[in-house]
């Protein structure tokens, strides 16, 4: 499970979530989304939603395949270089 904070563009982080190669899960206090959040527009929909002025600000996330952890580390840190510029 990986937690992320402040998404603020979401259109970005759903690009990126819907070339992964396996499924996207998200991660409820209590339970597991069964829905995969790749290419789910309805989903996506609803997240993007609930955003308020400083973006999504928590997300946990089930991600499956080394592939698709690194591509999610890799957006992490560039998001992240970028705040600190």
């Amino acid at each position: 499970m990986i937690t992320i904070y402040n998404i603020k563009n979401l259109e970005v982080f759903f690009h990126m979530i819907n070339g992964f190669e396996n499924p996207v899960t998200i991660q409820l206090k209590k339970a597991i989304c069964s829905e995969d959040l790749r290419n789910n527009i309805m989903l996506q929909e609803i997240l993007t939603s609930t955003v308020g002025e400083n973006g999504l600000e928590k997300l946990s996330l089930s991600i499956e395949g080394k592939d698709d952890v690194d591509k999610m580390v890799a957006f992490l840190l560039e998001k992240n270089q970028k705040k600190g510029a």
